[in-house]
């Protein structure tokens, strides 16, 4: 009888990586200013209608700027001083839960970015991350809500991506957070996590109604 030999036929291993979830985690803290510190700001901004230009977006080419931006509609003041410096006073001051709740090691920092945009309607920030070149020392993004109330607009959510990671590759999950602009609040994040503003939808279309940030980047040293 002839021996017959037997062989296992072995499956090759999936090259494909494994796709992994990597939750996205944010702090938010509500009064973060006091109401009078609030109340002060607003005050400030509301005349100002005329110094705000145009928002554009840091990692885009000269090109795409001067064709006008498709990715972002809102318009921003470059500089504001006095409460600049009283958001960052503010921001140090709870730096520790900082890094704590967003599970980072304190590391050195290089400066505070600050930017105060308005939202009004129809504005948006599509989907992208903070800390692309020309600007990846940042580690923390923060925004800080503020409008008059009544809140005349709606919309305006930040939404904020859980990450997608197959192998060397990091893209948007299906899976995000949504925060509500509420008054008087700020909210922390990494700056690497994708994320969005959504359409804001303002009837009056008066800048007093708009929706406020003072937004921002802690960066660390190189």
């Amino acid at each position: 009888m002839a021996n017959i030999e037997i062989q296992q036929t072995q499956s090759d291993p999936d090259p494909t990586p494994q796709i992994e979830i990597l939750e996205s985690n944010y702090l938010l803290r509500e009064n973060f200013l006091s109401h009078s510190e609030n109340q002060q700001l607003l005050n400030y901004v509301l005349p100002k209608e005329s110094d705000f230009i145009p928002a554009v977006v840091s990692n885009e080419s000269t090109t795409n700027k001067l064709k006008g931006n498709e990715n972002r509609s809102a318009l921003v003041l470059q500089s504001f001083a006095q409460f600049e410096e009283l958001i960052v006073k503010k921001i140090q001051e709870i730096l520790p839960d900082v890094f704590t709740k967003l599970n980072i090691p304190e590391f050195s920092i290089a400066k505070f970015e600050t930017q105060l945009t308005a939202h009004n309607d129809r504005n948006f920030y599509k989907t992208h991350v903070d800390n692309q070149y020309p600007v990846n020392t940042r580690v923390i993004t923060y925004v800080y809500y503020f409008y008059q109330e009544p809140k005349a607009f709606t919309g305006g959510n930040l939404r904020i991506y859980d990450s997608k990671i197959q192998g060397k590759y990091y893209s948007k999950a299906n899976t995000f957070k949504t925060i509500e602009p509420k008054n008087n609040s700020i909210v922390f994040f990494f700056s690497s996590y994708l994320h969005e503003v959504l359409p804001v939808s303002c009837p009056s279309q008066a800048f007093t109604d708009s929706r406020f940030t003072i937004n921002g980047w802690i960066n660390r040293t190189n």
